[in-house]
């Protein structure tokens, strides 16, 4: 019973230290492209192409209206995912939103903040990279939702903004209500990979080209096939365990 423990032990601690929320990590953005160069209100609406971590044409969202991105330009970025955001890291550009838009002030928590801002970013990538006037309003949400005055005042005379204050509330209520359509707010987020990529301050440097100020936020979601590694691993190594103490009481009987 005693090495049966032992075992149990060493493969619990794998399994908690292979699902436990990694460290701030940071890696390589470079911004390459405007996607389909679809303009709305003289801006360039989501999604952009960048080359993340040596990925390349990886479709990204840019939730900041507050600053401006050039191309080509390049940053090292913190990497923060949604559930990273939840426990309470620093490494995301908004701590929080004040959305009032077709009723009364809702207050965001900066984790409720990031989960409208993921459902915003999924809608927009389920347009593809059409420049869809869905996809334009869709940015313009996003950018409403961090900085409402700017982006939304930029749509002034334009039936575009009704539009995209309408999706922003919808949005707002999926998250404050826990329910996406017919799925509960957690399960329809645990279909995709959300990550947050802000500028990381202690490099101290973004190369563009007559940029002044920092980078802008993007964003990227990525729709899962399938459950993550370390949550494979996990069931492989509790598998493991349950053959182990098989294999020893059997052969114990069998003495």
């Amino acid at each position: 019973m005693q090495k049966s423990g032992y075992v149990i032990g060493a493969a619990l601690a794998i399994v908690l230290f292979a699902t436990s929320p990694a460290a701030a990590q940071t890696t390589t953005f470079d911004l390459t492209g405007a996607g389909s160069n679809t303009v709305l209100a003289g801006v360039y609406t989501s999604p952009y192409t960048a080359t993340v971590g040596g990925i390349a044409n990886v479709p990204v969202i840019c939730d900041d209206f507050s600053d401006e991105s050039y191309v080509p330009e390049d940053w090292t970025a913190y990497v923060a995912s949604l559930s990273s955001i939840s426990s309470g890291t620093t490494h995301a550009m908004w701590t929080g939103a004040t959305v009032t838009v077709d009723g009364p002030t809702t207050t965001l928590t900066q984790a409720q903040a990031y989960d409208v801002a993921a459902i915003l970013s999924i809608g927009i990538l389920g347009q593809g990279n059409t420049g869809s006037v869905t996809q334009q309003d869709l940015s313009y949400a996003l950018w409403g939702l961090f900085a409402p005055g700017p982006a939304f005042s930029q749509l002034n005379g334009l039936s575009n903004q009704s539009a995209a204050e309408a999706d922003l509330r919808a949005a707002v209520t999926d998250v404050t209500g826990n329910m996406v359509g017919t799925q509960t707010l957690s399960s329809y987020l645990s279909g995709y990979d959300v990550t947050i990529y802000s500028y990381d301050p202690s490099n101290g440097v973004w190369n563009c080209g007559g940029c002044s100020g920092p980078p802008q936020e993007f964003i990227t979601a990525t729709a899962m096939a399938e459950p993550p590694a370390p949550a494979l691993l996990g069931v492989d190594l509790l598998g493991l365990v349950g053959l182990v103490l098989v294999a020893r009481r059997c052969g114990r009987l069998a003495r």
